[in-house]
């Protein structure tokens, strides 16, 4: 009995291989490749690779070369106005606060700022393996304090429609929208 349920284990992942693929035959009128063709999803699916930056920063020098190259892919996108300096201040101030005090040890530890271009919203992706921090979290439970205190963080939580934090796989994932 029990090496019947160990030869349905294998025996299932193959019956949905090919389920799978005949899916995509059927659908895509092609035999699949790779992983991409068997998920089925729209050409136009995500978003336009020329509406994303992407950087990794490590030290407060790579952070202020990384703003002003942000700076400008703003700009080439038509910003104006305060969210043309509020994009590049909202990253500074988190990924600032990151590398001053999650990247301890700077083991190949960095940053990675992800920055994408949506026609009505700006969504701001920070992601590192640091010392896991929820500043959402941090915001609440230090609310009451004084004012003047977390100044960077109760700025990005004003400036931002929405700021969301994942702990996933031991990084951390904060998720702003402007």
């Amino acid at each position: 009995d029990v090496l019947g349920v160990w030869i349905a284990f294998p025996l299932g992942e193959l019956a949905t291989l090919i389920v799978l693929t005949i899916n995509s035959i059927v659908v895509k009128k092609k035999i699949p490749r790779c992983a991409e063709d068997f998920a089925m999803l729209e050409k136009d699916f995500g978003y336009k690779e020329e509406n994303i930056w992407t950087k990794n920063v490590s030290t407060m020098n790579e952070l202020s070369i990384a703003t002003e190259e942000i700076q400008k892919f703003c700009i080439s996108k038509g910003v104006t106005g305060g969210k043309q300096i509020g994009i590049p201040l909202c990253i500074d101030e988190m990924v600032s606060n990151t590398i001053r005090y999650g990247l301890v040890d700077l083991n190949g530890e960095c940053v990675e700022i992800k920055l994408i271009y949506d026609e009505d919203n700006w969504i701001i992706r920070l992601r590192d393996s640091g010392k896991l921090f929820d500043p959402t979290n941090y915001i609440k439970l230090h609310n009451d304090e004084d004012k003047t205190a977390h100044i960077g963080i109760q700025l990005v939580s004003k400036l931002a429609k929405d700021v969301t934090y994942l702990s996933t796989f031991g990084l951390n994932n904060l998720y702003i929208t402007l």
